[in-house]
C-alpha cells in the first residue's frame, strides 16, 4: 500500500512538473508572437522588447558575414546569404559599442561600456584576450592594416594603442577635452584620426603619440569619423546637422553636406559616396564629388547607431536602436532583409516579401500556434533560402512567390 501511495505521489509530482513546463512553453510562445490572423495572410507580431539596441555592425572582408554588437553585451555573427545567426560571443559585462574585424577576417575586436577591449576568434567564438586600461566606456575601436595593433577611443578623453599579441598598452594619446566618440586609422597605418564631444577632430602620429593638427568647424559633438580609401580626406558627422569633408594634409574644410544630424557615417570602398545614419532613423547617401544628397531612406524607427558597407559596394548594413539590423540595396535603396536577435538567444531574419529564417523555438511557434496557421509553410531555411543563390544575392530567394504562403511582419517597438 505504501508503495502504491508513493507511486501515486510521484506521478502527481511528475504531472505538476509537466504542467509547469507546458505553462512556461506557452509563455515563451506568447512572448515570441501575437495572435495569428486569418487563414491565407498570416500576421506575425514580433515583440522586440525582448531584444537589445544594436550599437555596432561590421562586415567581414569576404562580404559573407555581419558582426553585430548590442546593448546586452553580446556580439552576434550572422550569415548574410541564409540569414542564419551563426554564433553568439559572450564575455562583456556591459554594452558593446564598437566592432572591428582584422583584415584576414579571422578575429573580432570589440569595445565596451565595461571599459575593456576584447579579442575573439571568429570561428569558435572564444575570447582570446582582454585589454584593460581605460577608465571610462570604450566608444570606438580600430585595427591597424598590419593587424599588429589595436587603437581605442574612450569617454575618458584618451586614445590608446595596444599590442594585439600581448594585450599591453603601448601609449596613450591625450589632447581632447571631452569624450572621444570615434576613431579611424589611415590606410598606410601611420596616423590616427579622432572625433570628440569637444567638437574637434584630431590627427595623431601613431609612432610618437603627438597630435599633428586639429580640425575645427563643427558646432556640435563629432559623433563619427571615416577616412577615404586613398587616405587623403577625412569625413566627419556631427550633431550640428552637417557632414564635413576635410583635407588631411592641411586641415582645411573642403565641403559641407547639410541637413542630417548623423550619429554614424561610412564611406563606400570606391570613395565616391558617404552613407550617414541619423538620430531620426533615416539613412542618407551622398555624392562626394557633386556635394549632393542622392537618397534618403526611412525604414528604421529609431536612431541608426552604426553602418557598414560590403566590399563589393552593393549593400549597406545598418544597426539601430529599434533593435534591428537591416540589409539595403545601395542602388535602389530597398530593404533586402532584416535581422533580429533576442536576448534569450532566439533569432529571426526576414525579407519584405515575407520570407523568413529563424531559430528552432520561433519556428516551433510558427508551426504550432493553432489559430489558423497554414500547414504547408516550408521548414526553416527553405523560406528565406528558397533556391540556391550566388553569394549576397538574396533577391533571388524571393522571385518564385506564387505558391508559397507569406508571413507578414508587424514590428512594434515599445517605448
Amino acid at each position: 500500500m505504501n508503495n502504491l501511495i508513493k507511486m501515486h505521489q510521484d506521478s502527481e509530482l511528475t504531472l505538476n512538473k509537466a504542467k509547469e513546463l507546458t505553462n512556461l512553453t506557452r509563455k515563451i510562445l506568447k512572448n515570441k508572437q501575437n495572435e495569428i490572423q486569418n487563414m491565407n495572410n498570416v500576421k506575425l507580431h514580433i515583440e522586440t522588447n525582448y531584444s537589445s539596441y544594436i550599437n555596432s555592425v561590421a562586415v567581414t572582408p569576404n562580404g559573407k558575414w555581419i558582426v553585430s554588437g548590442s546593448w546586452d553585451g553580446t556580439i552576434k555573427l550572422w550569415d548574410i546569404q541564409s540569414g542564419i545567426k551563426m554564433q553568439t560571443f559572450k564575455g562583456h559585462s556591459y554594452n558593446v559599442n564598437s566592432i572591428a574585424i582584422t583584415p584576414d577576417g579571422r578575429y573580432i575586436i570589440s569595445g565596451s561600456g565595461d571599459q575593456t577591449i576584447k579579442l575573439w576568434d571568429i570561428q569558435n567564438g572564444k575570447e582570446l584576450r582582454s585589454f584593460e586600461g581605460h577608465k571610462e566606456t570604450v566608444a570606438s575601436v580600430a585595427i591597424t592594416p598590419n593587424a599588429k595593433y589595436i587603437v581605442s577611443g574612450s569617454w575618458d578623453d584618451t586614445i590608446k594603442l595596444w599590442d594585439i599579441q600581448n594585450g599591453k598598452a603601448i601609449r596613450s594619446f591625450k589632447g581632447h577635452n571631452y569624450d572621444v566618440n570615434s576613431i579611424a586609422i589611415t590606410p598606410n597605418g601611420k596616423y590616427i584620426v579622432s572625433g570628440s564631444e569637444d567638437k574637434t577632430i584630431k590627427l595623431w602620429d601613431i609612432q610618437n603619440g603627438k597630435a599633428i593638427r586639429s580640425f575645427e568647424g563643427h558646432k556640435g559633438y563629432v559623433n563619427s569619423i571615416a577616412i577615404t580609401p586613398d587616405g587623403k580626406y577625412i569625413v566627419s558627422g556631427s550633431d550640428d546637422k552637417s557632414i564635413k569633408l576635410w583635407d588631411i594634409q592641411n586641415g582645411k574644410e573642403l565641403r559641407s553636406f547639410e541637413g542630417h544630424s548623423s550619429k554614424t557615417i561610412s564611406i563606400t570602398p570606391s570613395g565616391k559616396y558617404i552613407v550617414s545614419g541619423g538620430w531620426d532613423g533615416t539613412l542618407k547617401l551622398w555624392d562626394i564629388q557633386n556635394n549632393k544628397e542622392i537618397q534618403s531612406l526611412q525604414e528604421h524607427t529609431d536612431a541608426i547607431n552604426s553602418l557598414a558597407i560590403t566590399p563589393d559596394e552593393k549593400y549597406i548594413i545598418s544597426g539601430s536602436e529599434d533593435k534591428t539590423i537591416k540589409l539595403w540595396d545601395i542602388q535602389n535603396g530597398k530593404i533586402i532583409a532584416t535581422f533580429i536577435g533576442f536576448d534569450d538567444g532566439e533569432w529571426i531574419s526576414y525579407t519584405p516579401q515575407g520570407y523568413y529564417n529563424c531559430s528552432k523555438m520561433i519556428h516551433f511557434c510558427f508551426q504550432n500556434i493553432s489559430n489558423g496557421m497554414p500547414k504547408n509553410i516550408p521548414t526553416t531555411h527553405q523560406v528565406y533560402k528558397n533556391k540556391k543563390r550566388d553569394s549576397l544575392d538574396i533577391t533571388k530567394s524571393i522571385t518564385n512567390t506564387n505558391n508559397v504562403p507569406k508571413i507578414i511582419i508587424d514590428e512594434e517597438i515599445p517605448f
